[in-house]
């Protein structure tokens, strides 16, 4: 897992870029990250990890004292996944009629 940071100074919003597999060890050092960045907004940004492990949601997410947290470039099961954690929005997406 590769991170890259941008600043966005306007608003003081950390940008964090998760490239690679996502796995336990990359969740690990990302929350390290997190955790340093105390509560400023972070944006995480993971359309470009190649494979997600859904495990390591849980690594990230678990008792972390988050700063404000916005999640893109998420598939709809690893959106749905922090959703149940209590990270990010509901989804926009309409949910699929399986009465129909």
């Amino acid at each position: 897992m590769e991170l890259r940071a941008g600043d966005n100074e306007q608003v003081e919003t950390v940008t964090l870029r998760v490239e690679g597999p996502f796995n336990r060890d990359a969740a690990s050092r990302l929350r390290t990250r997190l955790e340093a960045l105390h509560q400023a907004p972070v944006v995480l940004d993971f359309s470009r990890v190649g494979t997600f492990c859904d495990a390591a949601i849980d690594v990230l997410v678990r008792g972390l004292a988050a700063p404000r947290l916005q999640l893109r470039g998420l598939a709809t099961h690893q959106e749905r996944m922090f959703r149940y954690l209590g990270y990010g929005a509901p989804s926009q997406r309409p949910l699929p009629d399986f009465d129909a």
